[in-house]
C-alpha cells in the first residue's frame, strides 16, 4: 500500500547504473511491490529523441507522427527482448499525448510497456543503465523524477562485462570511474531525489536495502520478493579468484578515485591514471568487434552488425553531454531539421 505520509510520488522512478552493476536485480525486486510497476525492457533512447526531436517535424501531423512511430517500432526490434505487452497502437499513443513532447511520448510508452494507465496510482518509471549520464536532462524533462543509482565494485563489473561481452577490463573500469564520479556531481542540485544503493549491500541484506528504497519512493515495506526472487549473497569479489594481480592493478589505476569515493577497499591506492585518446579509441574498436562477435552467436553476423550499429548511433551512453530542457522544444509549429 502507498504510504499515506508520502503518497504524492507517482513517478517517474529511474533505475540507473553502470552495466553489470545489478540494475536487473533491483528492477525485479522493486517490481514485486504492488505499488511499483516498471517495464522489463530498457529504453535508452530518450536522449536520442530529445536531440533529434526537431527533425521529426510537426508531430501533430499524422504523416509525421506515423514516421516517428515506425522509427519507434524499429527501436523495439533492435533493443532485444520485447516487453510483456505488444507495441502500443499508433492512434492510442497519439491520443495519450495531446501535447506532444519527448516527456509525454516517453511516459505513454513506459506506462504501456509496464501495463499501467495514466490513471493508475502505481509508480511508473524506467530501468536503463545508460541514463546514468543523463540525470540533469531527465530532471529537466520530469521535475518530479526520482533516481536510484546502484553501484557495484568496478573490479567485479569489469570482470562481468569481459565475460559476457568480451569487453576490455581497463576501458570498462575507466568508464565506470567517469560515470560514478559524474553522477555524484550531476545529482548535487536534487539530492533529495537521489539515492545510492551498493550492490554488495543489496545482496547481503536485501530487506534492509529495499526498505530504504521503499521509503525513498514513499511506499510501505513489502516482502513479496522473498517468495519470488532468489538472491546469491556470495556473488561478490569474484575478481579475486579470476583476475591476475597485474590486471587488478590496471583496473584500480584507472578507477581509484571512484573506488575511494564509494568506499571500496584499495590495498595500494594511487592517483587515477588517465588513458590517452588513441588508446581509448583502440579499446573502443576492440569492444565493438567483440560485441558483434558475441551477438553473432545468437543472431548471426549480419543482424548482429546491424544491431550494434543501430545501438551505437542511438544509445544514451553516446549522448552523455546532452543538456536540453524539454521546455525549450516548441511543438506548436513544425520543426525545421537541425543541422548537425
Amino acid at each position: 500500500m502507498l504510504d499515506p505520509a508520502n503518497n504524492k510520488f507517482r513517478g517517474p522512478l529511474f533505475i540507473v547504473g553502470n552495466g553489470s552493476s545489478g540494475t536487473d536485480l533491483l528492477l525485479d525486486l522493486l517490481n514485486c511491490h504492488p505499488d511499483i510497476s516498471l517495464p522489463p525492457n530498457e529504453s535508452e533512447i530518450l536522449p536520442y529523441w530529445v536531440r533529434h526531436w526537431p527533425s521529426y517535424g510537426n508531430l501533430r501531423n499524422s504523416e509525421a507522427f506515423g514516421k516517428f512511430y515506425r522509427s519507434y517500432l524499429a527501436s523495439r526490434r533492435w533493443r532485444g527482448p520485447e516487453s510483456l505487452y505488444p507495441p502500443i497502437h499508433e492512434d492510442r499513443w497519439l491520443a495519450l499525448c495531446p501535447n506532444i513532447t519527448p516527456a509525454s511520448a516517453f511516459e505513454a510508452i513506459r506506462r504501456h510497456d509496464a501495463g499501467i494507465t495514466h490513471e493508475s496510482p502505481r509508480i511508473w518509471g524506467d530501468k536503463s543503465p545508460g541514463y546514468v549520464n543523463h540525470l540533469p536532462l531527465l530532471k529537466s524533462l520530469f521535475p518530479s523524477a526520482k533516481f536510484v543509482h546502484i553501484v557495484r565494485d568496478v573490479r567485479d563489473v569489469s570482470l562481468s562485462m569481459n565475460r559476457r561481452w568480451g569487453k576490455n577490463v581497463v576501458r570498462a573500469a575507466y568508464r565506470w570511474n567517469e560515470n560514478v564520479l559524474n553522477i555524484r556531481r550531476d545529482s548535487m542540485p536534487f539530492l533529495q531525489d537521489y539515492l545510492e544503493v551498493k550492490y554488495e549491500s543489496l545482496i547481503s541484506d536485501p530487506r534492509k536495502e529495499l526498505a530504504l528504497v521503499h521509503h525513498f519512493v514513499g511506499v510501505h515495506e513489502n516482502l513479496e520478493w522473498q517468495r519470488n526472487i532468489r538472491i546469491d549473497g556470495n556473488n561478490t569479489k569474484k575478481y579475486l579468484n579470476t583476475l591476475s594481480q597485474r590486471t587488478i592493478r590496471k583496473i584500480e589505476e584507472v578507477s581509484s578515485a571512484g573506488l575511494i569515493t564509494y568506499g571500496y577497499q584499495v590495498d595500494n591506492p594511487v592517483p587515477t591514471r588517465q588513458i590517452n585518446r588513441i588508446l581509448r579509441l583502440y579499446y573502443k574498436l576492440l569492444d565493438g568487434l567483440n560485441l558483434i562477435r558475441c551477438r553473432s552467436e545468437h543472431m548471426g553476423f549480419l543482424r548482429a552488425f546491424k544491431h550494434s550499429f543501430w545501438l551505437y548511433n542511438t544509445h544514451s551512453n553516446r549522448l552523455r553531454s546532452l543538456r536540453i530542457s524539454n521546455s525549450a522544444i516548441d511543438l506548436s509549429q513544425p520543426q525545421e531539421r537541425r543541422r548537425e
